[in-house]
């Protein structure tokens, strides 16, 4: 138990001295590396923001393109489609229809008839 209580005990002592350590860094005034770090991360920000904004004016701006994008993945999924469609109605008669070949054109002479 002792153990316990004092692992405890330093845990809680530690966090103390790390809220210390917040308050004193939040009392002190910034520095001009501080206004630096903060400009600095600004201005990044602000990049990314402008590209944001810059790519969807150009995405909206331009639905020719996407509109053509669209009509050739959609031809090419129809052809695909009917492709197949044919395929199985193909392989559908050829297995009703009879065998060309098996049947004679010519009267055979053991018929009788000629």
């Amino acid at each position: 138990m002792k153990y316990a209580e004092a692992d405890a005990s330093t845990a809680i002592d530690d966090l103390e001295l790390s809220f210390r350590k917040i308050d004193r860094i939040l009392e002190r005034l910034p520095t001009a590396l501080d206004h630096t770090r903060a400009v600095m991360a600004l201005i990044i920000y602000c990049e990314q923001l402008r590209q944001v904004v810059h790519d969807g004016l150009r995405n909206r701006s331009d639905p020719r393109a996407q509109l053509d994008r669209f009509e050739a993945g959609f031809r090419q999924r129809s052809r695909m489609v009917c492709g197949e469609i044919i395929e199985v109605e193909y392989a559908e008669v050829e297995e009703q229809s009879p065998k060309v070949g098996t049947h004679s054109m010519v009267p055979n002479a053991s018929d009788g008839t000629s």
